[in-house]
């Protein structure tokens, strides 16, 4: 059995101070790696400018940015390998390693995932996580077997963090394993105390007491710039700015922990105020402790000028009522039904987000219909496409070579002479006509499709 931990993207041009950021790997990550009280692992870092010999003393690493290819070759068939994400300013806590290797070896295949703490330099603050219970965590580790001496592996980077439990059956660690560190670097900077607060319990434990227990040595004053003041606005407030990572922490969605979020912010912040109608399919999760609709309250609040409509095929009588937007129910995957709702309501999409059956039919059926109806530079998102990437799950989603909604966009893109199995002849002229670029995110689990 043959351990990495692999750390990618030690720093990034973008990053306003890189010093910065090598102060953290030193004084956080580093050391966490050299108290590991089971030292059989490798590190593999894909970059290492800025960084001494010595600061890799007593620990075994590696600089090599095809971490993938490295990892072949240094394995045999059958053999089985651990693989972990640990990001560049975050802390492992010292059984970290043992934890993972002794629930791997009762494993062939599986993701190994542990709780943990986050540390809040802006507030002198420490929780225990509680968001990182429904998805796995940025540490998780996956466990597997090489069929043969040249074959892949499919590593702890396989997939988005958030995703990877549905490529791997999940174990979880009884002990807490990791800290992650909120910094002037940290993504999650951007948002205000209590919005991190949704994401852990806070501990009774003082800020200083628990870097001294963790031996953990932060700096006392944050590593770029004064901590931003929290948005203390009212939520409701028409033309408020805060941000859909906020407000869907606040109402729930899975779109946060699916992470399509920065994707949606990218197309859609720039027409933020504009008195648009928008539509989505799908507001009943299969989730529990989910009511539905969670979604769109996020867009009623995001865009404080525009007509919310939600369409589900579920009797909408049991869904939560949302002040300030319509709610029908409609059959994604009958076009009469579809184009019957649309044309009774006068509905004319400029945004159109598709999270409904997520198979090539209710995909292309939607798109068909709906499309044709939407307004000129109008955007159409298709999420979770990943259905149209594993063949492990086509048959459970219906999918075939001849259908796959992915390949059928591709073409479309390529060609405009591509043809839905779904549609008839007027449909598919029109969307070759009409549909002007296809760009696919995160990943290809997000298709977007602008209109001409």
């Amino acid at each position: 059995m043959k351990h990495f931990i692999i750390t990618r993207n030690l720093y990034k041009d973008e990053y306003p101070n890189k010093q910065e950021r090598l102060e953290l790997i030193r004084r956080i990550t580093i050391p966490s790696l050299r108290r590991q009280t089971n030292k059989d692992f490798v590190w593999i870092l894909t970059g290492a400018e800025g960084l001494a010999s010595a600061d890799f003393e007593g620990i075994q690493h590696v600089v090599d940015p095809k971490f993938e290819k490295y990892i072949i070759s240094v394995t045999e068939a059958g053999e089985k390998i651990i693989t972990t994400r640990l990001d560049n300013d975050d802390y492992l806590l010292p059984t970290f390693v043992d934890d993972v290797q002794r629930v791997a070896a009762d494993l062939e295949e599986g993701l190994i995932d542990a709780g943990g703490y986050r540390v809040d330099m802006r507030y002198k603050a420490v929780y225990q996580d509680t968001f990182y219970r429904s998805v796995p965590s940025p540490f998780l580790s996956v466990v597997e077997i090489k069929k043969c001496k040249r074959c892949r592996v499919r590593t702890a980077y396989y997939d988005d963090h958030t995703l990877m439990h549905h490529h791997f059956p999940l174990t979880r660690t009884k002990r807490s394993g990791w800290v992650q560190v909120i910094h002037g670097l940290n993504k999650i900077m951007s948002r205000p105390e209590e919005d991190v607060r949704k994401r852990g319990k806070l501990l009774e434990t003082s800020y200083d007491d628990f870097l001294r227990e963790m031996c953990l040595d932060l700096p006392h004053q944050l590593l770029a710039g004064a901590p931003p003041q929290p948005d203390t606005r009212p939520s409701g407030l028409p033309g408020a700015t805060r941000s859909l990572a906020d407000l869907a922490l606040e109402f729930g969605t899975d779109k946060l922990t699916h992470g399509y979020l920065t994707t949606y912010e990218k197309y859609l912040a720039p027409r933020r105020q504009d008195a648009l109608t928008i539509v989505e399919i799908g507001l009943k999760k299969r989730a529990k402790g989910v009511s539905g609709c969670e979604s769109l309250r996020m867009w009623r609040e995001y865009f404080p000028n525009a007509r919310v409509i939600g369409l589900d095929i579920i009797d909408v009588s049991t869904l939560p009522v949302v002040e300030r937007t319509e709610v029908y129910q409609c059959d994604g995957t009958d076009p009469r039904m579809l184009a019957s709702v649309f044309e009774r309501h006068g509905i004319q999409p400029d945004i159109l987000i598709d999270d409904g059956a997520h198979t090539p039919r209710s995909h292309q059926v939607a798109l068909g219909v709906i499309f044709p109806r939407m307004r000129s530079r109008g955007i159409y998102f298709i999420e979770d496409l990943q259905v149209c990437i594993n063949p492990n799950i086509f048959a459970r989603w219906d999918v075939t070579p001849e259908n796959n909604t992915i390949t059928y966009l591709q073409k479309l893109q390529e060609t405009k002479e591509s043809k839905s199995t779904f549609l008839d002849d007027t449909a598919n002229r029109y969307l070759a006509d009409h549909v002007g670029q296809i760009a696919f995110e995160n990943r290809f689990y997000m298709a977007v499709l602008t209109k001409k």
